[in-house]
């Protein structure tokens, strides 16, 4: 009932923290707005965040006029291309907020927020087309994975398959994404994380 507005953010604060306790403001874009408006390339530009543009395969965007080329993944620093399929969600701040994370651009700072695994079990399968030969098949699925004395461990795992055509001969845009991690719990309440991606 609330639309596509999360009620927390982790960028800022790197906690997880109730938007509405923070003293800036953060411009954000869920997985379901993503997948709702077929938004299956984050290359393409970010028209719903004002003054956010430019946002390439390496990585690259323009945020309040300024090019930058520092992202954050999670938190931690990353070069390198997104993949939409395991992005939980975009977090942006702007202007000197960001400021809270050491080197920043004038712009501001973009944190892309990873999918985490989960208590339940579940799986979604979905396949997308559409014009310019556009296709996505993408499979997701998270849940309680080899359960034991030593603790619990949950998983998440995400696979796309996507490729778009254009109005020139041989022009083809083709991705290829997979993200696996795993979160363990100890009887000790300490806890192990690992994630890789390709």
């Amino acid at each position: 009932n609330r639309g596509y507005a999360p009620s927390e953010t982790m960028t800022g604060s790197r906690i997880a923290t109730k938007i509405v306790d923070l003293p800036y403001t953060v411009n954000m874009l869920t997985s379901e707005f993503l997948e709702d408006f077929g938004i299956f390339e984050l290359a393409d530009n970010i028209v719903q965040i004002g003054s956010f543009t430019g946002l390439d395969i390496g990585g690259n965007f323009n945020l309040r006029g300024f090019q930058s080329t520092y992202q954050l993944r999670d938190g931690f620093f990353r070069l390198g291309r997104y993949g939409s399929s395991n992005v939980d969600r975009m977090e942006i701040i702007k202007g000197s907020s960001a400021a809270i994370y050491g080197r920043t651009s004038p712009g501001g700072m973009i944190n892309m927020i990873s999918k985490a695994p989960k208590d339940a079990s579940s799986q979604k399968l979905s396949y997308n087309f559409g014009d310019f030969g556009t296709q996505r098949l993408t499979f997701e699925g998270a849940g309680p994975f080899l359960p034991g004395a030593l603790g619990k461990t949950r998983y998440v795992f995400t696979g796309s398959h996507y490729q778009r055509e254009f109005g020139q001969d041989y022009a083809r845009n083709r991705n290829h994404e997979y993200y696996l991690a795993l979160d363990h719990v100890f009887a000790d309440g300490s806890k192990l994380f690992l994630s890789g991606e390709y």
